[in-house]
């Protein structure tokens, strides 16, 4: 599997949205610990995923955990994951109670950052997901159809060029490789 880290909590729904519009992903499960967070404070939206591999003689479904969360929650699970599992260390109520507590100062955190963000009034995704097409926000100059990159893609602007959607797209999100939470 892999984890995605958004920005903000709105963009890790909205790049959910996105991906599940995709047709050839199929939806298998979903579990959103945003909404619902796990009695340990745990925030992230889970999502299981059927995607096909292509072989030579054609393709298989393989099922793929995406795991998306603000870079707050992403702070908050590695670090509860690194005390938590110590060896040499007997984790106790109260180091619960207090992992807890930040889990709450960690959604705190997102929910003033996404009201700062809202108060600059910062530029949508360049990705809509009902549309299923992306549009690139771009005063460059409009010459020639040859992809010269996101900044100056005549084809791009025109939601043509895959190239160039994809870089933006691998701009936006940070991945890391997937570990087994618990």
């Amino acid at each position: 599997g892999i984890r995605v880290v958004c920005s903000f909590p709105s963009d890790v729904y909205t790049i959910a949205e996105a991906f599940l519009s995709q047709d050839d992903v199929t939806l298998i499960r979903m579990k959103d610990y945003i909404k619902n967070p796990k009695p340990n404070g745990y925030r992230s939206l889970h999502l299981l995923i059927k995607i096909p591999v292509f072989l030579l003689d054609g393709h298989i479904d393989i099922p793929v955990e995406v795991q998306l969360r603000t870079v707050a929650m992403d702070f908050w699970a590695s670090l509860e994951h690194q005390l938590r599992y110590k060896k040499k260390i007997k984790f106790t109520e109260e180091m619960a109670d207090e992992l807890l507590y930040c889990a709450s100062l960690s959604a705190e955190v997102d929910e003033r950052m996404a009201a700062l963000k809202n108060l600059l009034q910062v530029p949508k995704p360049f990705f809509s997901p009902r549309k299923n097409r992306h549009a690139f926000r771009s005063a460059g100059p409009r010459t020639g159809s040859r992809c010269r990159g996101p900044e100056d893609c005549f084809r791009f602007r025109e939601q043509k060029c895959q190239h160039c959607y994809l870089y933006i797209s691998l701009q936006l999100l940070t991945i890391h490789p997937y570990r087994q939470e618990q």
